[in-house]
């Protein structure tokens, strides 16, 4: 019987000894999983107690840790790759055959540097000549119009003062009534004569440049009228072919007539001089026209051409009339014989209108100056546009990462011939989650480490915060720039960049894995004179692992860390620091 008992005890105790392995084993593993072996010391005393070896009170081996006041920063940490702040790829704006590449890779070119010329077309070359040309001739021309009508107008105003004078002086005589209204017909037709001699230099370098002194039927034909033109207006016989700088200086025709009558006034001179202007002003007129009709059939003429002979024989037209109207003023002047005040009144109505006219006509050549050089300028702004594609310029300074195109190669718009990259500035953008983007703005300056010089530290500052996230991965794009003046720093290079977003000091933290939640209230376990003491506090989150305590705990106090797990108040514990 006592060899039976005597082996259920050695069973028991061997049973013993296997079930403490077995939870030596067991805590073992669970300790390594959480690098911890106060549960595998509560184990063995929780069985030493049950075998009633080691005492008769329970007690467990906790690990404390004392708090105290600490300054803290927080921040944000993550990793991204360097870039250059800017990346641009050179394209042309237009197709074309490369003569000249100035630069190669690695090359530093300025801004607005020229980096590839094209081939400039030598038809886009001529119409660009052609144009410029085009633009002055029509600034003379329109200058030379404006001036005739400006003439007109003051001529009008003298003669509308005049008249004005004349109606308010009611001691004035109609015989000066009649000397004004031959003073003002003598101004229109001087005015008239230096419109008419305008046109016909006008009709005369088109007549040089489109048809010549050939014996063609519009060239003889042109001669002809110029020539009879050149006969009433100026006096000179068989000069339809006569250059212009031998027509300017004519004085004779009617031009003689009106010189002779400035300077020895006469009404009867003045009268032959209105019966005799008018014919010449017509032949001025059909020359014009017959030059007009001529140009429609010939290839390459300017429109600002045909238009500026159009003008021109406006203005005839209009110094026809003034010249009718002045001719209607002498006899409404002589009438005033008989009617006295009648003659002034109609006389300086006759003025008013004639004035009025001849602003009217001033404005309108004004007007068609105005467009038609805006025309001639627009069309060489285009052809010099055109010119200014064929040279391509860097459009930033930096440097030449990649050279996509040789000489005697065709560039095609829009396909890139060359890629610059500024790394002057380094730029590294990173992907923030909404959490973390709330705390960044843009100056804010962050700390960035490169892999590459591991005991360097650079700071850079934040430059750009998007204000929309990325639709696939839901974070928000946040970018920072580096100077790198002395290039040191590569695109493509790993950086580990922090932002730290708050600073404080004397703050109590805590190890979040000391911190458990009964009934949504947060509490810790704290040791006292070996004593478990349960305390509710109230914490903030400062990262993953950290919690600042708001209330609830003081400096020096021993918060339980380790071990804590269904501790009781008052519980007996341990420290095994």
């Amino acid at each position: 019987m006592k060899t039976i008992t005597k082996n259920k005890t050695y069973k028991k105790i061997l049973f013993g000894v296997v079930a403490i392995i077995s939870l030596v084993v067991v805590a073992s593993s669970f300790s390594a999983a959480r690098g911890h072996n106060f549960l595998l010391a509560n184990i063995l005393s929780s069985v030493s107690d049950n075998d009633k070896t080691v005492s008769n009170k329970e007690t467990v081996a906790v690990q404390t840790r004392k708090i105290s006041l600490e300054n803290i920063d927080q921040s944000i940490s993550a990793s991204a790759v360097t870039g250059p702040l800017n990346n641009v790829k050179v394209s042309p704006k237009m197709t074309g055959k490369v003569v000249g590449v100035y630069f190669e890779e690695g090359d530093w070119v300025n801004a607005g540097q020229t980096i590839i010329q094209l081939e400039q077309d030598r038809i886009l070359r001529t119409a660009y000549n052609n144009a410029q040309t085009n633009l002055i001739n029509t600034r003379a021309s329109m200058n030379q119009d404006i001036k005739a009508a400006e003439v007109a107008v003051k001529a009008a105003e003298v003669a509308l003062a005049n008249a004005r004078k004349s109606l308010n002086d009611s001691s004035a005589t109609n015989e000066q009534v009649i000397a004004n209204a031959y003073t003002n017909a003598l101004n229109n037709a001087r005015a008239a004569v230096l419109t008419g001699t305008n046109a016909i230099i006008a009709a005369t370098e088109l007549q040089y440049k489109y048809f010549g002194i050939g014996s063609d039927q519009n060239a003889v034909r042109i001669a002809e009228k110029k020539s009879k033109a050149i006969y009433l207006l100026l006096g000179k016989s068989n000069a339809g072919r006569w250059a212009s700088q031998f027509i300017t200086p004519l004085d004779g025709g009617v031009k003689g007539q009106v010189e002779d009558a400035t300077a020895n006034f006469s009404q009867e001179k003045i009268d032959q001089i209105l019966t005799d202007i008018v014919p010449a002003l017509q032949s001025v007129e059909d020359l014009l026209a017959e030059v007009r009709t001529d140009l429609d059939w010939k290839r390459g003429v300017l429109p600002s051409e045909k238009s500026a002979l159009d003008t021109a024989r406006i203005g005839i037209e209009s110094s026809i009339t003034g010249l009718s109207n002045s001719k209607q003023a002498i006899v409404s002047a002589k009438l005033g014989k008989i009617t006295g005040n009648d003659a002034a009144q109609s006389a300086y109505e006759s003025a008013k209108k004639q004035l009025e006219s001849a602003q009217a006509n001033l404005a309108s050549i004004k007007e068609r100056a105005k467009l038609q050089i805006a025309a001639a300028q627009g069309q060489l702004d285009s052809i010099q546009a055109q010119l200014d594609n064929t040279t391509i310029a860097a459009p930033i300074s930096g440097v030449v990462s990649r050279k996509y195109i040789e000489v005697g190669e065709m560039a095609m718009a829009g396909s890139p011939v060359a890629e610059l990259v500024d790394t002057s500035s380094i730029k590294i953008e990173l992907s923030l989650t909404e959490f973390d983007v709330g705390k960044i703005f843009v100056g804010q300056e962050a700390e960035v480490r490169l892999r590459a010089y591991p005991n360097e530290k650079f700071v850079g500052k934040v430059y750009y915060v998007s204000s929309v996230a990325d639709p696939v991965s839901k974070k928000f794009p946040v970018k920072i720039r580096l100077e790198n003046s002395d290039g040191k720093i590569k695109a493509g290079m790993v950086a580990d960049v922090k932002i730290i977003t708050d600073k404080q000091k004397d703050v109590l933290i805590i190890p979040k894995s000391a911190v458990f939640k009964e009934e949504g209230v947060e509490k810790v376990y704290v040791a006292e004179n070996s004593k478990v003491k349960i305390k509710t506090v109230k914490t903030e989150a400062i990262d993953q692992d950290r919690l600042k305590v708001v209330e609830g705990l003081s400096a020096g106090e021993e918060i339980i860390v380790n071990g804590n797990y269904n501790l009781k108040e008052g519980e007996l514990v341990t420290v095994k620091n």
